[in-house]
């Protein structure tokens, strides 16, 4: 199975980080939020994690975003 490239596994670190930012939330506030550990959400900040689609749904759940805007802003960054 393709995994995701180095470029786009920090273009989703960087639209987890700005999502959370713009909401103003901890990465622990989003991991209580999302049933996670604090350290998931760190090491997916960090681009040291391959989430599972789950994983991806649950921290956009915690963030208080709808999926289809992370994936966006996912896309965008990219293809920087």
């Amino acid at each position: 199975m393709p995994r995701l490239t180095p470029t786009e596994r920090r273009a989703l670190a960087d639209a987890v980080h700005t999502l959370r930012a713009r909401e103003r939330l901890s990465q622990q506030e989003v991991a209580d939020r999302a049933g996670l550990g604090r350290n998931f959400v760190s090491d997916l900040e960090a681009g040291r994690r391959r989430p599972s689609f789950d994983g991806v749904v649950l921290v956009a759940r915690g963030i208080g975003v709808p999926l289809g805007e992370l994936i966006a802003l996912y896309e965008i960054l990219a293809e920087r």
